[in-house]
């Protein structure tokens, strides 16, 4: 009985070793907290967040940077009606991303195509 315990132990801690070893790397722990990068497809939006890949809150706040796909500053007005953007920010309590900066994308950038964009921090 205590090997079969023994057993089921060693099991749990490969499975929870390989599953940190294999996690998300569009994240990195800035502050005790989770800082996403995320691209995608904007699928709903209001003046105060936005939702990305029907996935993702996105909250923005004055201190919002909006940039076009050359990397140069934007005004936040035209992210309105923009479809493909990159995020960068911290995740708050609730698992929502708190944007800081936000790219203005031209659609889904592939692996092979994100040397152009040098921004992307995205696997």
């Amino acid at each position: 009985m205590n090997r079969i315990r023994i057993a089921v132990l060693v099991a749990f801690v490969l499975l929870l070793s390989f599953s940190a070893a294999n996690a998300q790397k569009d994240e990195v722990v800035v502050d005790d907290r989770a800082y996403k990068f995320v691209q995608g497809f904007v699928t709903a939006e209001s003046p105060a967040r936005l939702v990305l890949n029907e996935r993702w809150t996105v909250n923005l706040s004055p201190d919002t940077r909006v940039y076009t796909q050359n990397g140069k500053e934007t005004a936040p007005d035209r992210l309105r009606g923009h479809k493909w953007i990159y995020v960068e920010g911290p995740l708050n309590e609730y698992g929502n991303i708190e944007a800081q900066k936000i790219y203005l994308l031209p659609g889904y950038v592939d692996k092979d195509e994100r040397w152009k964009y040098p921004f992307i921090n995205t696997p």
